[in-house]
């Protein structure tokens, strides 16, 4: 429903031009309660021989405040990631568990959306038996601060493709 010239009340909202899908409680406008926020897009990489394009799915099922995750929830990542637990702020922040594609499992606690790593049984962190493997698959901008993603997005994007692209053609 409709209050005030906002919405308010539980509906569904869709951006074609972005390929998102909100359904679930709005307040104020903004989504705030329970929801499930998808992203379904295709992106094209034009730069390379190749025309290289990928399809995206990620989405979002779980509580919402103001319009940022907010709360616990479940995220699933395009590439079959997933990460199960508490959010502040749109951040991974508190308890949960990040499923790694390849079956690997961080359990422990999340800050500003990056694990936090302890020494084997001093009870601050994630699980001592979380190790990587060497056959997990790297996205570049997990190892990027957000003013490196924001200053370096089109050339790491353009480096996330190449990367993907030799990836499959040695399968």
């Amino acid at each position: 429903g409709w209050a005030c010239d906002q919405k308010n009340g539980r509906g569904v909202m869709c951006w074609p031009t972005s390929g998102e899908t909100y359904d679930g409680d709005w307040v104020d406008g903004k989504p705030h309660g329970v929801g499930t926020h998808a992203w379904d897009r295709v992106l094209s990489d034009t730069t390379d021989a190749f025309n290289t394009w990928f399809n995206t799915h990620n989405s979002y099922r779980g509580q919402f405040a103001a319009g940022m995750r907010q709360g616990y929830g479940r995220f699933a990542y395009a590439n079959g990631s997933t990460y199960d637990g508490n959010w502040y702020a749109d951040r991974k922040h508190g308890d949960g568990a990040y499923t790694f594609e390849d079956g690997s499992v961080f359990v422990g606690r999340f800050e500003h959306d990056r694990p936090v790593l302890s020494v084997v049984g001093d009870g601050t962190g994630g699980s001592a038996r979380f190790e990587p493997t060497d056959h997990l698959r790297l996205d570049v901008t997990d190892l990027m601060s957000e003013e490196e993603r924001a200053r370096d997005a089109a050339p790491a994007t353009s480096l996330d493709f190449t990367l993907k692209r030799y990836s499959s053609e040695l399968r």
